[in-house]
């Protein structure tokens, strides 16, 4: 097949075909179209690809695939993990911190679906390494560091940073860890839970 076809064309495509095949651009669709979203939705749970999706990659299993709309880390995981193909989330991932990050570290879903290490240390290389990642809630320090060690691209804290005064400001400086973030995401908001000094809270303001 020498144009890009979504799911439903490559499902057409892989039923009625019994020889070899070969999405030679791959398959680009939505997100919903490949793998399902929610606990119950077109008669999947969360994180399972769709009959059609599922059809048409084991028919060509390295294909390309463009997911044209955001994914949840659960879609994202199973769309990576369907071809060992290049995997590119054009509208990146948007989920809650708690798929992500679990117990410091990134969840394996997330490892996956962004090439990124899990939790159990595993080196992934079946997702886009550089792709958007949109966190929902508020995250900490710590965790804003993990996204952004699973991906190069860009990243959106949608609630922004929360964190105790010691975990933003280090002898007198900002915190190595939060400037990895904030060198990247500079209009972060910041949220800091107990007292600061003047001087503390100058540093905080310059960070973002």
């Amino acid at each position: 097949v020498t144009t890009a076809a979504n799911v439903a064309q490559a499902n057409t495509i892989s039923a009625a075909a019994s020889g070899e095949l070969d999405f030679a651009v791959g398959i680009e669709d939505t997100a919903d179209s490949m793998a399902a979203a929610t606990t119950v939705q077109n008669g999947a749970t969360a994180g399972d690809e769709t009959a059609g999706f599922t059809a048409a990659t084991d028919d060509d299993t390295d294909t390309v695939v463009v997911v044209t709309t955001a994914a949840n880390v659960a879609q994202a995981n199973a769309i990576a993990l369907a071809t060992t193909g290049l995997v590119t989330f054009q509208a990146g991932i948007t989920d809650d911190i708690s798929a992500m990050v679990a117990n410091g570290a990134a969840t394996a879903a997330f490892a996956a679906a962004t090439d990124g290490v899990d939790e159990n240390g595993a080196v992934t290389t079946d997702g886009d390494g550089d792709t958007l990642v949109t966190v929902n809630d508020k995250v900490t320090v710590a965790q804003a560091k993990i996204v952004a060690a699973n991906t190069t691209g860009t990243m959106v804290f949608t609630s922004g940073i929360e964190d105790t005064v010691d975990k933003l400001v280090t002898n007198g400086a900002e915190n190595t860890d939060l400037k990895i973030i904030t060198d990247r995401t500079t209009d972060v908001i910041i949220t800091v839970t107990d007292e600061v000094t003047v001087a503390e809270a100058n540093i905080i303001a310059g960070a973002t």
